[in-house]
C-alpha cells in the first residue's frame, strides 16, 4: 500500500511530511532453495503472539519489487484463488528470481 501521511502543517518538521510512504509486509529469510526449480523459499514474518510482521517506510526505501508464488504442495485448497493466496500464514512462498534480471542477479 502506497500512501502520504495527512499531518497537520504544524507538523511540517516531523521526519516523514509530504514523503511518499509504503506500508509493507515482512518475510523471513530461508536459506533453503527449492532444488527443482531453482527459487529461494520464504515465509511470512511473525511476531511471538502470531501476528504478522509490517511497518511504514518511505517509498524511496524499495528497491525492487518481488514476486512471491505460493507453494501448494500437492493440492491446491478449493478455497484458495487470487484474492487470498497470500494470507495463509502456514505457506512457504517461492521467490521467483526468474521476474527480472536484476532479481535475478540480486538473488543469485
Amino acid at each position: 500500500m502506497i500512501f502520504k501521511a495527512h499531518l497537520d502543517t504544524t507538523q511540517s518538521f516531523h521526519p516523514l511530511y509530504n514523503k511518499p510512504l509504503a506500508y509493507v509486509q515482512w518475510f523471513k529469510e530461508i536459506v533453503k532453495v527449492d532444488a527443482r526449480i531453482n527459487m529461494y523459499l520464504t515465509a511470512h514474518s511473525l511476531d511471538e503472539d502470531g501476528n504478522r510482521r509490517g511497518e511504514v517506510i518511505e517509498l524511496e526505501a524499495i528497491k525492487h519489487r518481488i514476486q512471491l508464488v505460493p507453494r501448494y504442495g500437492d493440492s491446491i485448497p478449493h478455497d484458495m484463488d487470487d484474492n487470498n493466496s497470500a494470507e495463509d500464514d502456514e505457506r512457504y512462498y517461492m521467490i521467483n528470481s526468474f521476474h527480472s534480471k536484476e532479481i535475478y542477479q540480486s538473488v543469485w
